[in-house]
């Protein structure tokens, strides 16, 4: 058992201030070109490198769950 607390890599408030500032300074300004954005972003299956870290991460931790401790009856690890 480690004394290191596990880190949360959970995909809510994962957006830095700057991004947060720029959505609302992009809403206020012109609220049709941050819908056309998304838009083109989710018809175009782009992911930001925010959501992909974290989409690595919960796969990463559902399938070490999946699989029991992350070790196999030999003691080698899955990864």
């Amino acid at each position: 058992m480690s004394l290191v607390p596990e880190t949360d890599y959970s995909p809510a408030n994962r957006r830095p201030e700057h991004e947060k500032f720029l959505m609302v300074y992009l809403t206020l300004d012109e609220p049709k070109m941050l819908e056309e954005q998304k838009r083109f972003i989710r018809d175009s299956r782009l992911v930001s490198p925010q959501d992909y870290t974290s989409m690595l991460v919960w796969n990463y931790k559902r399938n070490a769950n999946s699989h029991g401790s992350g070790f196999d009856s030999k003691g080698s690890t899955f990864l």
